[in-house]
């Protein structure tokens, strides 16, 4: 029998800051995966994208109709980092006022733009562009508000 060499290849943060980067929900991120966050991160899919909103009936229908009347209370952003800091998974997100307007979903150094980077569930009152705060261990650094993807795609 023979015998092979293997080496991996990748690495699982790599993978993970493409995730990021690209703005991807990271998988295992109970706030997201809870039903009645879809609609706020703005992923009414699949059941809604492929049976369609026209489609007479489908598990979970009338729950997610009464949440589209409603509009979301949170809505999904992307954070970049202004200062030195990298947004973490349930940090605290703050107004000028100090006041908590949201939390961290996930977040990561990006080595592309060279800064930290990170997904958060923010009221309805935040706009892309805004400047806020991300309470890292006690120190506030501050944050502008990005629409995701974080890293233009080159996929032609």
């Amino acid at each position: 029998m023979e015998e092979f060499t293997a080496a991996t290849f990748g690495d699982f943060h790599a993978a993970v800051d493409s995730q990021a980067q690209n703005g991807w929900v990271f998988r295992g991120v109970p706030d997201l995966e809870h039903h009645h966050l879809i609609p706020c991160a703005g992923r009414y899919w699949p059941a809604l994208r492929n049976a369609g909103w026209s489609k007479d009936a489908f598990w979970g229908r009338e729950a997610l109709l009464v949440e589209k009347a409603a509009g979301p209370v949170r809505t999904l952003w992307g954070l970049e980092a202004l200062d030195r800091g990298i947004p973490r998974a349930h940090m605290s997100v703050l107004d000028a006022d100090g006041k908590q307007i949201g939390e961290v979903t996930s977040g990561t150094f990006s080595p592309t733009l060279k800064k930290g980077i990170g997904l958060a569930l923010l009221g309805t009152g935040v706009a892309e562009g805004d400047e806020v705060v991300v309470d890292v261990r006690g120190r506030q650094i501050p944050v502008r508000v990005v629409k995701p993807p974080f890293v233009a795609s080159h996929v032609r």
